[in-house]
């Protein structure tokens, strides 16, 4: 229920700004991800993956611009005992707020909706399916910096804080949420 009331949230939020004349842009980003489960999760190191989508980008006044994305992103954890390794695939849907300090850079905020597509554990060369033990959507909130040049080229760099947890084995005194850290490379049309 929570994925569809994100979405129609996003839909309805730019079909009002495109009903007032505001000019927005579609575009296309990607880069790197350096991703890592938080909280109660120990030994536990960064799993670099990468990140790719498209985004619209809709002024809303003079300072502001809401930019709601679909992202494919890979993420997860590698073990900092062993070789073990855990790959998890998420389209992620984060609706970003940017305050723009000057024409060229911001900062940006919002919340952002996980949908889980894959999930596996990978250990002495075996690939395990593990996507029944993690819950199917994620919420988080990104933070981040970001530069916009003159010829629609964009680069971000943006924390993304999960805040709920993606296990989903009813133990509530275990608590593990995806933290991602990206570097990305936009254009936009």
């Amino acid at each position: 229920m929570a994925p569809r009331i994100f979405f129609i949230l996003i839909v309805l939020s730019t079909t009002f700004l495109s009903a007032n004349g505001q000019e927005f842009k579609f575009g296309v980003k990607g880069g790197l991800n350096v991703a890592y489960l938080g909280g109660d999760a120990t030994d536990i190191d960064r799993r670099i993956g990468f990140h790719a989508g498209g985004f619209v980008s809709v002024p809303v006044l003079a300072k502001f611009k809401v930019q709601p994305e679909i992202i494919y992103s890979q993420q997860g954890a590698q073990s900092g005992i062993g070789s073990d390794e855990l790959k998890y695939e998420y389209l992620n849907i984060p609706a970003i707020v940017k305050f723009m300090l000057t024409k060229n850079f911001n900062i940006q905020a919002g919340p952002q909706l996980g949908i889980l597509l894959s999930a596996k554990e990978e250990a002495n060369s075996e690939e395990i399916d593990v996507k029944d033990s993690l819950k199917s959507t994620d919420l988080g909130i990104g933070f981040g910096l970001g530069y916009e040049t003159n010829d629609n080229v964009m680069i971000d760099v943006r924390y993304n804080l999960g805040i709920s947890d993606i296990a989903d084995d009813g133990n509530n005194d275990f608590f593990m949420p995806n933290q991602v850290i990206q570097v990305s490379l936009g254009i936009a049309f």
